[in-house]
């Protein structure tokens, strides 16, 4: 690190953030000026699909027919809910039917808290970006994908909301993931997003070789081998690497935003759908760039399968 090393660690460690900031911006202007652009576009798509929500009335069909079902049994809307939510009268169909409409509704309210972690994640890992901190964005990441994975789970099966919600204790946690994980899987593989989901966890959730291998340096000198682990997380001799990393992880995000309407059938919206596709054309386009400048590396990968 540099800056005053006068200073204690984590506040030099703060005053380095700022200069990788800058250092990663100057780096993804040269590469193509339309780079950085990518990450504000991914964020403000995130608000304007949050509208669309706001706007949908995916809620409106179970409140309708709740009131249905509390005028059919002469009780108030109130008195339905309480006997909805609770246990027994599994007997009486109607209330089967509310319980059905209450899990409807908790789903949704569970599916927006939700639906805020995912934009609240893709903003941590792009700010941690350009801090250069490349681990901790793949973090953010895995947790924002699996939070696309359980909305879909809920789209098609709103009784999960009530066993997330009533998580509270190591042991629920346990249960829930014994219980679900297997089917978040199974939505984030056929939204095409397993593979980030395992990259993620791979590479940030574990102690592994690929959570150090981009700030790892190995000196073999004449007396002894000396390793150090840069806090910066980018290789200055291997620019193509970062920028292949950022390509994918903008990719990542354009699969997010279909999964989200996938998860969402009431929200979509003309103007938003062709946004993702201008996204998708426009990282289709940067990875263009990086095949000419970067011909032999784009060579290497593809003959490798990555």
């Amino acid at each position: 690190m540099s800056g005053d090393s006068s200073k204690p660690d984590i506040e030099r460690l703060l005053d380095t953030d700022e200069e990788n900031s800058k250092h990663s911006l100057s780096n993804m202007v040269a590469f193509d000026p339309r780079l950085p652009d990518a990450f504000d576009d991914v964020a403000a798509m995130f608000n304007t699909f949050g509208r669309c929500m706001d706007g949908s009335q995916d809620e409106r069909p179970a409140l309708d027919r709740l009131s249905e079902i509390a005028r059919e049994l002469n009780l108030s809307n109130e008195d339905l809910a309480q006997r909805a939510l609770g246990d027994g009268d599994e007997d009486d169909a109607l209330i089967v039917e509310a319980k059905a409409q209450m899990d409807r509704l908790r789903a949704r309210q569970v599916m927006d808290m939700l639906s805020l972690a995912v934009q609240r994640h893709y903003l941590w890992a792009a700010t941690d970006i350009r801090r250069l901190r490349r681990t901790a964005a793949m973090l953010y990441l895995r947790v924002e994908v699996e939070a696309v994975g359980l909305l879909c789970l809920l789209r098609k099966d709103p009784s999960v909301a009530k066993a997330w919600t009533h998580m509270k204790t190591e042991e629920d946690g346990r249960a829930f993931h014994r219980q679900y994980n297997r089917k978040v899987l199974e939505q984030l593989e056929a939204v095409e997003l397993l593979s980030a989901y395992n990259a993620a966890s791979g590479s940030a959730q574990h102690m592994r070789l690929a959570s150090l291998v981009h700030g790892v340096k190995v000196d073999d000198g004449r007396e002894r081998r000396v390793t150090t682990v840069n806090l910066p997380e980018w290789q200055r001799d291997r620019p193509h690497d970062f920028l292949n990393w950022l390509l994918w992880f903008l990719r990542t995000q354009e699969r997010v935003f279909r999964a989200l309407l996938v998860a969402y059938p009431d929200a979509h919206d003309p103007v938003f759908i062709e946004r993702v596709r201008l996204l998708e054309k426009l990282i289709s386009s940067l990875y263009q760039t990086l095949k000419d400048k970067f011909p032999a590396e784009c060579a290497q990968w593809a003959a490798m399968g990555s």
